[in-house]
């Protein structure tokens, strides 16, 4: 049997990437993110709040976490889009 790559998904075998938020459309959830090499691509972000020049951990086109520094926080509490945005209804309070 062998074993699996730590570094990348069981389920699907992607990666996560950090990538840097170019562009912003919080009406639809979606940010223009680029990676270290320079490809661009779209990134589904209900899940994390972020704005213009944050970077995100992104696994299978959707971010999963907001990095500080550079390096993922693995002691980070999860935002979860503070509660998916009210379960997209807006501010949460």
């Amino acid at each position: 049997m062998s074993v699996p790559d730590p570094h990348h998904c069981i389920t699907c075998s992607d990666e996560g990437r950090e990538m840097i938020v170019r562009a912003l459309d919080e009406a639809r959830w979606i940010a223009l993110c680029e990676d270290a090499d320079g490809t661009r691509s779209s990134v589904e972000v209900a899940l994390v709040d972020c704005a213009p020049g944050d970077t995100l951990l992104v696994h299978a086109g959707a971010a999963l976490l907001k990095v500080a520094d550079g390096l993922a926080r693995p002691d980070a509490e999860p935002s979860f889009g503070t509660q998916v945005r009210a379960t997209r209804g807006g501010d949460p309070s």
